[in-house]
């Protein structure tokens, strides 16, 4: 007998253990409600689940299901669910349809979540498609860093599909007694990070068999799938449920086999397969081993009235990670579903919660408007499943869990993906800026292969960081001419710096990578007639429907930005300045039409010209923030007011409706900068249109395209921090000026803003802001809050809130 004191209610369970299957007497969990405010009342039982809306919803959690009762089936689903919800004990029941962090469907949608921790991913519950994007086959894992396939052949390098392990329910001995079959409920808890599924059988000789599925992948055990079954039998005598367990396909990813694994001595009740990719990225690159561990099970009794739990385990590892344990893949996978295995549901449960609890310590919350909770919470969750700080294989624009794109990591990562995580997850920003350092070599040889200096960074990268966007065995047209991507890392690494202040940082790897990029651009730029005007020639800018121009405005913004960004670290590191760098920064010239102060998008551009995507209004939101980090220094990027909105204003006009998702969460920001909110409103929901629900996975297009589209999530999300959330990094300080909130947003609060040691609270209401100060490093400084040209305050952990009203300004430093 366990007394279990952890719940919020008594609770009294008896537990029958042999191994990985777990029998308990079912017990009724009591309603619980968890509304947001001072006194949050939660449940710490790793089975009952956390309970708190991440969106700051209201939430009710009840012994009978809502969504239920739309079903049709009357007293029939009376009578089992009621009895389902009174009697099961595995799981967190759903709260009701206006929570904004568990999302839930009655039908298999063809868009279905993933569950991730940035090491290892899976859809493991398939769309009504039958396949995962990417047109890979459903059952399919992808494990960062995993590609296959060589840098210029025929099949390029690409993000592996690795054979899933896939465990199913049948009725066996029931067969005779079914009834019906209870229609399956699908429900992502996002801030559990777990996908559920729940479902049963009606026996006619009354009661049921109820089956609940829970999947994750483990946010502390990198390597570990879990899929948990838990079965409740609520008839008058005992049933056998069978399993019947499956390999995804070895073929089933658009490039046909990308490994090969094969079954090798394992313990009882255990699958072990090992094996490699078929083609490395490059000729000295090693293929790369891969080794699967999962259980194995026939099937399981379950004794009338009482529950049991069958725990699925998979483990996966590979010579990435193994490499300097002393194991090898299989042993690391094999030792790691042992040991794991032998810990049991509970705990391991536990664990991945309290992983995820910590992340989500720092977040967005939404009041008032549960629909766009829905949005930011799970666009959140989406690009922490695809990252992990203790594993720097970068970030995807289709996430961890599908082949978009390749798997390849792009500009995408720093200019769309990354800013949100580097005010909320900073250890997370920083493991993919540790991404590009760590693949600074290949970079160096891209550079010296087009007769430059420095550092260029490939279009698109993978494993190894040579360029992977290739055709015909030569590097394709974006791989050519795309070369802002080296800026935009600049600029990435920059707001690190300012946000953080890391000197130890910037010493160990961040001056190194900067100072690189500053020379790539030093030695990329041509002298023009005048002998003190620079431009950047045959390049193309965020708008690839118009490639091999010369001065794009954007690229030839981050070029100047880049040098200059690299003579203020030089300068703070006490490094040598190359003597022409100051000249070529201040030169660059960006170009702006006389007659309209609209800034054409490069040189021979027609007014009146349609684009792909937000290109030149990028020199107001996001590029302007770095310009005013370096005062006067670059007077030719400072661009005054009628410039910005002229050019804002013409290209929303010229904009291609159909171009993806983030587009439009720039122009939101940038007309709540011009004080227009009724177009920044409208804006602002196009941005997150292409969010599907019920489980808001994005897709690049209104129309489709790559899925699940996390850049676009990113975009978003810089719309609510950036935008109404009024967040600046200003060089040396943060600028705070809310807008008036979106229509039905009660309060928007950014929990766990991190800046230079300090977690900070910003809360937004209809009319007033405030500023905290949540916790603060023991290396900390003071932290100063100002208002206008008035005396900084100096904020304490736990004091009072500064309040400020629109449109007051409120500016953070650390001194």
């Amino acid at each position: 007998l366990e007394h279990n004191h952890q719940t919020s209610t008594p609770d009294h369970s008896l537990y029958l253990s042999n191994g990985a299957t777990t029998s308990h007497k079912p017990r009724h969990r009591s309603s619980m409600m968890v509304a947001r405010g001072g006194g949050k009342r939660r449940s710490k039982s790793p089975v009952a689940g956390d309970g708190c809306a991440l969106g700051s919803v209201r939430v009710a959690v009840s012994p009978v299901w809502p969504s239920v009762w739309a079903l049709p089936w009357g007293a029939l689903w009376a009578v089992s669910m009621a009895a389902f919800w009174a009697r099961t004990t595995a799981a967190v029941q759903p709260p009701p349809s206006n929570a904004a962090s568990v999302l839930t469907s009655t039908s298999l949608e063809k868009l279905m979540p993933y569950v991730g921790n940035g090491f290892i991913a899976t859809h493991p519950i398939v769309g009504s498609d039958g396949g995962v994007q990417g047109a890979y086959a459903g059952n399919t894992v992808f494990m960062a860093g995993v590609f296959n396939g060589h840098q210029f052949d025929g099949g390029r390098s690409h993000r592996a599909g690795i054979p899933g392990w896939e465990t199913n329910a049948l009725n066996s001995s029931l067969i005779h007694d079914i009834l019906a079959t209870i229609p399956a409920v699908y429900s992502l808890d996002l801030q559990r990070g777990v996908l559920q599924k729940k479902w049963g059988w009606v026996l006619r000789s009354g009661g049921s068999v109820l089956v609940d599925e829970t999947h994750y992948a483990h946010r502390q055990h990198r390597n570990l799938l879990v899929h948990e079954i838990n079965l409740t039998n609520t008839g008058t005598s005992g049933a056998t449920v069978g399993f019947t367990q499956s390999s995804g396909p070895a073929c089933g990813g658009p490039h046909g086999c990308d490994v090969v694994l094969t079954a090798i001595d394992a313990p009882d009740q255990v699958r072990l397969v090992n094996g490699s990719n078929l083609a490395s990225e490059t000729a000295s690159t090693p293929l790369t081993t891969i080794a699967v561990a999962s259980t194995v099970t026939s099937g399981i009794e379950v004794p009338a009235g009482l529950s049991v739990q069958q725990l699925v385990l998979s483990a996966y590892s590979s010579s990435l990670d193994a490499t300097g344990t002393g194991k090898t893949p299989a042993q690391t996978a094999l030792a790691a579903l042992q040991t794991q295995t032998a810990r049991g549901a509970v705990v391991l449960l536990e664990e991945h919660v309290d992983g995820w609890r910590q992340l989500w310590e720092n977040r967005i919350e939404v009041e008032g408007d549960v629909y766009l909770a829905s949005a930011v919470n799970a666009s959140l969750y989406f690009i922490l499943s695809s990252i992990r700080e203790d594993w720097p294989h970068g970030l995807s624009p289709g996430g961890l869990a599908s082949g978009g794109y390749h798997g390849h990591t792009f500009w995408d990562q720093e200019t769309w993906m990354w800013p949100p995580l580097l005010l909320l997850q900073p250890q997370l920003a920083q493991s993919a800026l540790q991404y590009r350092y760590l693949r600074r070599a290949a970079a160096a040889e891209l550079a010296a292969h087009y007769g430059h200096s420095g550092l260029r960074f490939p279009w698109e990268s993978a494993q190894t960081g040579v360029e992977t966007e290739t055709g015909g065995g030569k590097f394709a047209t974006c791989a050519v001419y795309e070369i802002h991507i080296s800026g935009d890392i600049c600029f990435a690494f920059w707001q690190y710096w300012a946000a953080q202040q890391s000197t130890a940082w910037l010493t160990d790897g961040g001056a190194e990578v900067i100072r690189g990029i500053a020379s790539f651009f030093a030695s990329r730029v041509t002298k023009l007639r005048s002998g003190v005007t620079y431009g950047v020639y045959g390049v193309t800018g965020p708008d690839e429907n118009h490639p091999n121009v010369n001065n794009s405005a954007y690229v030839n913004a981050v070029a100047a930005l880049s040098i200059q960004t690299a003579i203020e670290v030089s300068n703070e590191l006490g490094l040598p300045v190359p003597a022409n760098w100051s000249a070529i920064a201040a030169g660059i010239r960006i170009h702006v039409d006389a007659a309209t102060a609209v800034i054409p998008e490069y040189d021979g551009y027609v007014l009146g010209t349609r684009v792909k995507q937000a290109d030149t209004i990028m020199l107001g939101y996001p590029l302007s923030t770095w310009v005013h980090s370096f005062g006067d220094s670059l007077p030719e990027l400072a661009l005054n007011q009628t410039v910005q909105t002229a050019t804002l204003d013409y290209y929303a006009n010229y904009t291609s409706p159909g171009g993806p998702a983030m587009t439009w969460g720039l122009f939101a920001i940038g007309y709540l900068d011009r004080h227009q909110p009724a177009v920044a409103l409208a804006n602002f929901r196009r941005g997150y249109a292409n969010a599907q629900p019920p489980f808001f996975v994005w897709t690049e297009t209104p129309s489709g395209g790559c899925v699940n589209f996390i850049t676009g999530a990113g975009g978003f999300l810089q719309s609510v921090l950036n935008g109404y959330g009024g967040i600046r990094l200003m060089g040396d300080t943060l600028l705070i000026s809310p807008p008036p909130l979106p229509v039905n947003t009660t309060t928007l609060t950014l929990r766990g803003i991190n800046y230079r040691g300090w977690r900070i609270e910003v809360r937004s209401t209809p009319t007033v802001f405030t500023v905290a100060a949540l916790s603060a490093s023991a290396d900390a400084k003071q932290l100063m809050v100002s208002r206008g040209n008035a005396p900084p305050v100096h904020v304490h952990v736990g004091g009072l809130p500064l309040s400020a009203t629109r449109p007051e300004k409120l500016t953070v430093s650390v001194q």
